[in-house]
């Protein structure tokens, strides 16, 4: 059944333009997850879909009994309520019915001898009987424990902002509704709760649009994307992964475009420079088509993010802890730490919230002084530090004005320099948009300033708190190619599974009261491993480790056609690397001949397909190879 429909939708903020006669159709077996980059108007559009905001033009359709749930990313929380009462607040009769059972008891707790407070409990109990809530109790109760609110009379004001937004995500989860609009649901929750969460979306019955900058996340929930770029939106069926192969097919295809289109420019900038005067039809033709040409190329090119590696040099000692402990009020948050930072490595921290991960970043940063143990720092060290929570920006400054603030310009090299200005057009802030006020950013955008600010410092050793709340998965992928090329030290906390296994070297795991280990896994292996833990029981156990030990017994060797598959893969991958060369080679020459582009670009891709199955087929023997090494060895 059709929810909710949008035709030809148009909307300005200020004099930008957001949308631009879009269309969608929203039914109640879509789940959508909304991609573009920061700033493009996706909290905009999702607030027109759940009629909060009225467009300039165009419909909005709700079908008569649809009803929304939308969670903001900063969601209002108003004090004096508990944490129960503000996650039914809004909701239906039952939630209405629910809460005031609640508060009824509550009342009758403080003074359990007022006959008054015991009749009026009695009466709504049998209410709750009479139109079955209790099962409401129990999911408002479950969704509240999974979200880490297990306190259900804690007083709002007396919680954390993080807190807060999982109360706002709660009610919403709780609340019926056939559309659930969510706005980066994941933002605050850690690993546990995002598997929750991921596995209570997949299982829920109605619509969905959210917009999140978790790719696993993302991947597993959806079951459509649609990106919004430059106004407009185009939808792709299917899962994340999905969308990438369609997007790449697609930009594929454009390349050829594009590169005819960038040889004519560059023909007609000669002509132009020459010195063009528009005197003559034809020469006013050539000047228009120019013009046309610019605009187009503007069009085709897509932005991105390639932001110069500025860092100074690092000596060989970072940062070393020894036998480091921190506490809180009393509660061990790090116990007898022992950490050495080496220089070029990426270092992971995982594990639930309030166990001591951002304690550790502040440690190192020098904010914090250990309760016991030696902190040594490198001389050379230059740290810079990204916080998870937003620091305060004067709303009235510039773009532009913020970033000349730390620096106006960066050396790269004896004869390379870099302004301020380049660098917001490198991180996507159009030379109009960086004279716009901080004020009237997107707060993906002020993430995204205030990510600028820190690397403009020059840093070689990064801490990174969360860096992704709140960043477009264009800006996450660009970060993360940035730091592959960083030569410095870095040390992440993050629940954002997809960016640790990208880039940790190496992982901490906080495992509460203190206690913070390294694990030879990635994130998701870890993750993975934790879960088989805690479903496998002793005798289980027993029974796999016996059947290891059996299995190791037994040598490992190759079979002899794996052992000449071994002997020639390396060989063969060097030989198809070269035949890709050529191909791309001869892509680049041909770029006007549309006919072979098209028929290399097929052969093109069937050599790709072939090398990732020859690097994957690498991969196994040489892992094989390391053990029959290892065994031979003992």
């Amino acid at each position: 059944m059709n929810l909710i429909t949008l035709q030809q939708v148009t909307h300005h903020y200020g004099i930008h333009r957001l949308l631009d006669g879009v269309t969608l159709h929203i039914t109640d077996e879509t789940k959508v997850g909304l991609i573009g980059v920061n700033g493009t108007g996706k909290t905009t559009l999702m607030r027109i879909i759940a009629g909060e905001i009225q467009p300039e033009s165009g419909d909005t359709i709700h079908h008569p009994s649809v009803v929304v749930s939308m969670v903001d990313q900063d969601p209002p929380i108003p004090s004096g309520m508990t944490v129960l009462e503000a996650a039914l607040q809004g909701g239906d009769a039952l939630c209405r019915l629910l809460l005031s059972y609640e508060q009824a008891m509550d009342r009758l707790q403080k003074h359990p001898e007022n006959e008054v407070l015991q009749a009026e409990v009695v009466k709504l109990q049998q209410k709750m009987d009479d139109q079955q809530v209790w099962n409401l109790e129990t999911q408002a109760k479950t969704v509240l424990h999974q979200l880490g609110l297990e306190d259900y009379h804690a007083l709002v004001e007396t919680l954390s902002g993080g807190q807060r937004r999982r109360i706002a995500l709660a009610g919403a989860l709780i609340r019926p509704s056939s559309v659930l609009i969510l706005d980066e649901p994941t933002n605050h929750l850690d690993l546990d709760m995002i598997e929750w969460l991921e596995n209570y979306l997949k299982n829920r019955n109605g619509a969905l649009v959210m917009v999140t900058h978790d790719r696993y996340f993302l991947d597993r929930v959806t079951n459509t994307i649609v990106e919004l770029e430059a106004g407009q939106l185009t939808q792709y069926s299917g899962s994340y992964q999905q969308y990438l192969v369609e997007k790449e097919e697609i930009l594929a295809k454009d390349a050829a475009t594009e590169r005819r289109l960038q040889t004519l420019y560059r023909q007609e900038l000669a002509w132009m420079k020459r010195g063009a005067r528009a005197r003559t039809t034809k020469q006013k033709a050539r000047i228009g088509r120019f013009e046309q040409l610019e605009e187009t190329l503007e069009k085709t090119s897509k932005a991105e993010l390639e932001v110069p590696v500025l860092t100074r040099r690092l000596g060989k000692k970072v940062i070393e802890l020894k036998n480091v402990s921190f506490s809180y009020d009393d509660q061990p948050l790090i116990k007898s730490l022992d950490l050495l930072l080496k220089p070029g490595e990426i270092v992971g921290l995982a594990g639930p919230n309030g166990t001591g991960k951002s304690t550790l970043l502040k440690l190192i940063a020098g904010e914090l002084e250990p309760v016991s143990g030696i902190i040594e720092r490198g001389e050379t060290v230059r740290l810079s530090y990204f916080r998870q929570e937003n620091l305060e920006l004067d709303g009235g400054q510039k773009v532009l004005e913020y970033i000349q603030e730390g620096r106006e310009v960066v050396t790269l090299s004896k004869d390379q320099r870099i302004t301020a200005s380049q660098m917001l057009e490198q991180f996507l802030f159009s030379p109009e948009k960086q004279w716009t006020t901080v004020g009237s950013l997107s707060g993906g955008e002020k993430r995204r300033l205030l990510l600028l600010r820190r690397l403009m410092e020059e840093p070689n050793l990064l801490l990174l708190d969360e860096p992704t709340n709140d960043l477009d998965i264009t800006t996450l992928t660009v970060l993360e190619d940035y730091l592959d090329h960083f030569p410095g030290t870095v040390v992440i906390a993050s629940h954002d599974r997809y960016l640790l296994d990208r880039l940790a070297d190496r992982m901490l795991v906080f495992k509460g009261k203190g206690k913070v280990e390294e694990t030879g896994l990635s994130c998701s292996e870890w993750v993975a491993a934790e879960k088989d833990a805690g479903k496998s029981d002793p005798p289980k156990k027993q029974a796999q480790e016996g059947q290891k030990r059996q299995a190791s017994d037994r040598p490992l060797k190759f079979s002899y056609k794996e052992q000449q598959e071994f002997d020639h893969i390396e060989t063969n991958i060097q030989q198809l690397e070269q035949k890709i060369a050529e191909m791309e080679n001869a892509m680049a020459n041909n770029a006007s001949d549309f006919h072979y582009l098209e028929q290399a670009g097929k052969e093109k891709k069937s050599l790709e397909k072939e090398m990732d199955r020859l690097l994957e087929r690498w991969t196994e023997l040489t892992e094989k190879a390391d053990t029959i090494e290892q065994q031979s060895q003992l």
